[in-house]
């Protein structure tokens, strides 16, 4: 699935919008990464990594449900997958989970590397 530039900056501004909303400033959001991936089945979607930060807080399930609820119409609306792959990490945790995303070997996909 290609991503254009212009779909991941809409998709991470409505995340940005969405999660100010529900968590009202307890946590500060951003960057979120928008990168097109297979899910388990091999069908195509994003992976979204929510990056935020805060004194010892994670953020609280019950918002991120809502977040992805008030999220489903508009990604449908945008032609988008209506599930989408998300994660919350802890702004000090990213450099070290990109490090390790760069070592998955299932995370790339063979079948089209051979002909």
């Amino acid at each position: 699935m290609a991503l254009s530039t212009e779909t991941a900056e809409k998709v991470e501004a409505l995340y940005l919008e969405r999660l100010d909303a529900h968590f009202q400033g307890s946590l500060k959001f951003g960057p979120i990464v928008v990168e097109p991936t297979r899910d388990s089945e091999g069908v195509d979607t994003f992976r979204v990594t929510i990056i935020y930060e805060g004194t010892g807080q994670r953020p609280d399930p019950k918002k991120a449900i809502e977040v992805m609820t008030s999220l489903s119409w508009d990604f449908e609306a945008m032609g988008l997958p209506p599930v989408l792959i998300h994660s919350y990490v802890k702004k000090e945790e990213y450099p070290e989970l990109v490090r390790l995303r760069q070592q998955m070997p299932w995370d790339h996909d063979e079948d089209e590397d051979q002909t």
